[in-house]
């Protein structure tokens, strides 16, 4: 005989950013929001309290504007605020030696102004045309190759939050017919298929390579292919970028305790 099963539907609640709603987001506690969120933090001394506050405050007053927070694009103003490698920001002395190194880096690898003016590129809708970097055909290329990283390894990662943030951040070097800069959806969905028409041959040769590092899986054949189209230090800096990625995304899977996005 058989007996009839009656399946419950679930009720799940969102949050205000309209991801499912947990009991605790990071789990270092809640990032600094403002300067004085410091004098709150128990395990800094005086001195790295200081530290934070003073790095805040220049984090607040950036040297190229920023779209965050200002209602530009929206989607990025939902997501990018719950990005848990925040909290690095609760080591002041940690963030600011990290700080350092990756405005550093991302002068080499995009030619812009360290990292503000790729903030300002990846948080205003016109993207690169934003920055003052935009008659220079060679950061635009150099620019949209690095987000290109960023969004095959999240694909390769399968990491779900820098996959959703980074489909709705201005990537691409032109706009589309419509005047967006994000990636679009045909591109979005072949993210791990390199060999796919829908790429340049720079961005199919980008995403081999970003594979091939990641799956330590580099060719001599694919190896001279990157030295021929970028030259030696384009390559190295290519490189770091794609390990520095990397470290990102395992971090912030270690600090934050959702699981679903």
């Amino acid at each position: 005989m058989n007996e009839t099963k009656t399946v419950k539907p679930v009720k799940r609640e969102r949050d205000d950013s309209g991801f499912w709603k947990i009991d605790k987001l990071l789990r270092l506690g809640n990032p600094p929001m403002m300067p004085s969120d410091y004098e709150k933090v128990p395990f800094l001394s005086d001195e790295e309290k200081a530290l934070g506050a003073e790095w805040f405050k220049r984090f607040m007053s950036p040297a190229y504007e920023w779209g965050l927070g200002k209602g530009e694009m929206p989607e990025i103003d939902r997501i990018w605020f719950t990005n848990s490698w925040q909290s690095i920001a609760l080591d002041p002395a940690l963030n600011a030696a990290y700080v350092q190194y990756f405005d550093n880096l991302v002068t080499l690898v995009t030619g812009f102004d360290g990292n503000d003016e790729l903030m300002s590129a990846t948080t205003r809708t016109k993207g690169v045309d934003s920055t003052e970097k935009r008659h220079d055909p060679d950061v635009r290329r150099r620019y949209a190759n690095a987000m290109l990283m960023i969004l095959a390894i999240a694909a390769e990662l399968n990491n779900t939050f820098w996959l959703r943030m980074m489909i709705v951040v201005p990537t691409e070097k032109e706009a589309d017919k419509n005047g967006s800069y994000c990636i679009s959806a045909e591109k979005a969905a072949l993210l791990l298929r390199p060999e796919s028409s829908v790429w340049t041959d720079e961005e199919g040769l980008v995403l081999q390579f970003t594979y091939a590092v990641m799956r330590d899986e580099m060719t001599d054949a694919l190896w001279d292919r990157a030295i021929a189209a970028w030259n030696e230090k384009e390559a190295m800096r290519n490189l770091l970028w794609i390990g520095n990625y990397m470290g990102i995304m395992k971090c912030t899977n270690a600090l934050s305790r959702r699981k679903e996005w």
